[in-house]
């Protein structure tokens, strides 16, 4: 029998939740789980993985915490290393450095920073789907150094990771986006029987109350049906 590799591994995986999950946040979850998981299999001397997303253009870390968003935290709030870095200039797709106390030109605060709390050693990669980094995943490594093959096997898991990240994004969004939907055509709902209108006539309502109050559209949509619920 084949030994499947991890970036088999992931497009099984993935196809899987996207079929199988009905909650496309837990969707989004697992997928995040399955990246970094299947990414440390593949450098034995990592001791963490963690990604960090790119969202309207700011960073910002992935999944719940662990001691590598504690790392990708720290990149963000001091505003360099490698992940940032790849996220702000789309410019290189892997950044390798196999002893940081060399990188402190490169990162002068998040190089000591980061040798402060054990990392020796860390590799990134670009996960970028189209024209544009989505993510950047950071393998973090102490008191170890990564496998030299490291690097070739994550640049060959990048694009297979970057597309299933793509689409559980895309699938949380189009979640969300409906859910909006139907609250806003169940809030038309409560309007049109307890007043005898029209769908129409009770949208409009809904934008006044909005504009009314200074509250969004869905948030107006949802106080009403909560208040009906209530009775």
């Amino acid at each position: 029998m084949p030994v499947e590799t991890p970036a088999v591994e992931l497009a099984v995986a993935a196809s899987a939740l996207n079929a199988g999950l009905s909650d496309r946040e837990d969707a989004l979850a697992a997928t995040l789980t399955a990246i970094t998981s299947l990414a440390l299999r593949m450098a034995p001397g990592a001791e963490c993985a963690g990604l960090v997303l790119c969202r309207r253009g700011h960073p910002e870390p992935a999944g719940s915490p662990t001691p590598a968003t504690e790392f990708d935290r720290l990149q963000i709030d001091l505003g360099e290393g490698p992940a940032v870095d790849m996220l702000r200039a789309a410019g290189s797709a892997v950044i390798e450095v196999t002893d940081l106390t060399g990188a402190d030109a490169r990162w002068p605060a998040f190089a000591p920073a980061a040798r402060e709390r054990g990392v020796t050693a860390l590799l990134s990669i670009a996960l970028v789907p189209r024209d544009r980094p989505l993510a950047a995943l950071t393998l973090y490594a102490r008191d170890s150094a990564l496998p030299g093959t490291a690097a070739a096997q994550l640049s060959a898991f990048a694009m297979p990771a970057a597309m299933a990240l793509h689409a559980a994004r895309r699938m949380a969004g189009l979640d969300q986006a409906v859910c909006s939907r139907d609250l806003i055509g169940q809030a038309k709902g409560v309007l049109m029987q307890r007043d005898g209108i029209g769908p129409d006539v009770a949208f409009d309502r809904l934008v006044a109350a909005s504009q009314h109050t200074n509250l969004k559209l869905l948030e107006v949509a949802r106080w009403l049906v909560e208040d009906a619920a209530r009775g």
